[in-house]
């Protein structure tokens, strides 16, 4: 396996120093929006992500933060080529929440800045936050109550926010005319994009040490290795055909329980997570799109494999997401999104877990018996919160289940060593 992965590379030692270099990045950025936002939400709760990706939008990089964000971004970054393709410039910044087109829901808003060095593309910039209140029916635009997507509050397609370094106005007064704490949201953008212009000196510093031709030659080997660890890890599970069927015990409303149905097929290096079966999408905000449902199923795959995998676009290569439009999983407009990410991201890692082939994989969010779980908005997210899980463990060799406790303690950690490094930063 090893002669494999390496075989081609430009070099191991190189290429592992730019790829701590783009997390150190990463990180930068985080501490650029814990130290400038202004909400509890962003500030305290550290609900936003940060990642750097190439001029074709693969994201090369992260920061520690929340995988279920993460996972969304080549969908946001597609939105936006489609939108802007030839029309970035330097000093531009883009946004979107749209969950129709690459967001995931209303309060995630991205804000994607391009780099620019000596007249060309040569990487992007992409920070994503979860936003306190952008209008809708409900303070804080998660109302339970919400049937479809336009009570939610402003949805926002692929915008500029900024044009050539400077505010979009219009933009501006749109946003502001349509929250409730105009001076907090529009703060928190302010963060995001602090955080991009922190991700742009980074990444431009490297061009200057590196080489830009050098640097972008091994970003592009950092993928493919990235790729070829994953690839080979697929390898060593057994090739075949698994289901699994969860439930979410009811959408809130109606009593019945909401199956999230999955068939994963492993096929010599690939794995293709299939949704047929699952719910179709429903009058409340619990449903999903597309973009989020891949995320989720990345970040459930991703837990069950080796550790020394990068966390790069390469892993994505290798894993295909499938689920029938209309569903819950892939629902179309005017579907309900507000509540997804504390519903059916507590439902989709599950299955996928449940039914992978390796003795004793744990799934990442708490399961209750008979294989049921609640629907009530939980602010318990793997590797954005830690606490004991009590979990659904599939034994592949005898078919059998067991409960168990799994105790998640690294988010903490990162958690903590964040604000610490934070804390020493400003001293």
């Amino acid at each position: 396996m090893t002669s494999t992965v390496k075989k081609g590379s430009l070099g191991a030692v190189t290429r592992e120093l730019i790829r701590e270099a783009i997390v150190a990045t990463c990180e930068q950025m985080s501490l650029a929006v814990i130290r400038t936002s202004h909400s509890e939400t962003v500030k305290s709760a550290m609900d936003f992500s940060t990642a750097i990706c190439d001029a074709t939008g693969e994201m090369v990089g992260q920061g520690v933060t929340l995988p279920n964000q993460l996972g969304a971004i080549p969908d946001a970054m597609a939105s936006i080529f489609r939108t802007f393709g030839d029309d970035m410039q330097p000093g531009d910044v883009f946004m979107l929440n749209d969950p129709f087109a690459g967001g995931t829901h209303l309060p995630d808003v991205y804000v994607i800045a391009p780099v620019f060095y000596q007249a060309r593309l040569v990487a992007l910039i992409a920070t994503v936050a979860h936003h306190a209140d952008l209008g809708g029916m409900a303070p804080g635009s998660m109302s339970p109550h919400a049937e479809e997507c336009y009570q939610e509050g402003l949805r926002i397609p692929p915008v500029k926010f900024y044009v050539r370094g400077k505010p979009n106005q219009a933009v501006h007064a749109l946003i502001r005319a349509n929250c409730r704490i105009p001076d907090v949201v529009l703060g928190d953008f302010a963060a995001q994009v602090v955080a991009c212009r922190t991700g742009e000196a980074g990444f431009l510093k490297l061009v200057e040490a590196y080489g830009l031709e050098p640097l972008l030659d091994h970003l592009r080997d950092l993928l493919d290795y990235t790729e070829a660890l994953t690839r080979a890890e697929i390898r060593s599970l057994p090739d075949g055909v698994y289901r699994y069927t969860d439930y979410m015990d009811d959408d809130g409303v109606h009593l019945e329980h909401i199956p999230i149905q999955v068939k994963l097929t492993i096929a010599g290096d690939e794995i293709e997570a299939d949704f047929e079966g699952t719910s179709p999408q429903l009058p409340v905000p619990l449903n999903s799109t597309l973009s989020f449902t891949k995320s989720c199923v990345y970040y459930s795959l991703r837990t069950i494999m080796q550790t020394d995998i990068p966390h790069n676009a390469g892993f994505f290569r290798a894993i295909t997401v499938t689920a029938p439009q209309g569903s819950i999983l892939n629902c179309i407009l005017p579907a309900a999104r507000s509540g997804s990410p504390d519903g059916t991201r507590a439902a989709i890692p599950s299955p996928c877990s449940s039914c992978f082939p390796v003795p004793g994989a744990v799934a990442p969010i708490a399961t209750a018996s008979k294989g049921c779980r609640t629907s009530a908005p939980t602010s318990a997210t793997f590797l954005s919160r830690c606490s004991s899980r009590l979990t659904r463990c599939v034994s592949s060799n005898t078919g059998s289940s067991r409960i168990r406790v799994a105790r998640v303690s690294s988010a903490a950690d990162c958690r903590r060593s964040v604000i610490t490094a934070c804390s020493r930063t400003r001293s």
